[in-house]
């Protein structure tokens, strides 16, 4: 999935409101075809600024 955050949690450190993020969400999880999603910080990432959201949408994050 590929999105715009639009709200953080306390303890989030590393996104703020407003950035591009792509993320793929952990195994078992479902939601990535809803308007908006929950997710734990440690699986999304910020989005590469020269891929559209639609390019990053469909590359899984894997670390």
């Amino acid at each position: 999935m590929a999105g715009v955050v639009i709200r953080v949690g306390a303890k989030v450190r590393q996104f703020n409101v407003g950035d591009e993020v792509y993320a793929r969400p952990r195994d078992g999880r479902i939601g990535s075809f809803a308007e908006y999603i929950a997710m734990d910080e440690a699986d999304v990432a910020l989005k590469p600024k020269n891929l559209s959201m639609e390019e990053a949408a469909s590359i899984p994050r894997w670390d």
